[in-house]
């Protein structure tokens, strides 16, 4: 959405991540629009994804490393999909 590449943010990378954090912990961040980007489907027609900024996937990611170690025991130990350690496909094997 803002064209700002992942080689752009790291030319500033200090000001860029203090940006992000001055904004999370003083409640005033809110993530930008994200770019609307058509996918193809084998079937035909197409799917749209919502591709975030740059800051917005860091500032995402800050967020899963934080919280997903506290949210991953409420999980139950055979819960899979959305866990770190319990993938879908492990169901198989």
């Amino acid at each position: 959405m803002d064209g700002q590449t992942l080689e752009i943010f790291e030319k500033d990378l200090a000001a860029n991540l203090y940006k992000i954090w001055n904004r999370m912990s003083s409640g005033t961040y809110f993530p930008p629009p994200v770019r609307a980007v058509s996918i193809p489907k084998k079937a035909g027609g197409e799917r749209v994804l919502g591709v975030p900024t740059v800051s917005d996937r860091i500032a995402q990611m800050v967020v899963k490393q934080m919280i997903e170690p506290d949210l991953d025991s409420l999980f139950l130990p055979d819960s899979y999909g959305y866990r770190r350690e319990n993938r879908p496909w492990m169901l198989s094997e």
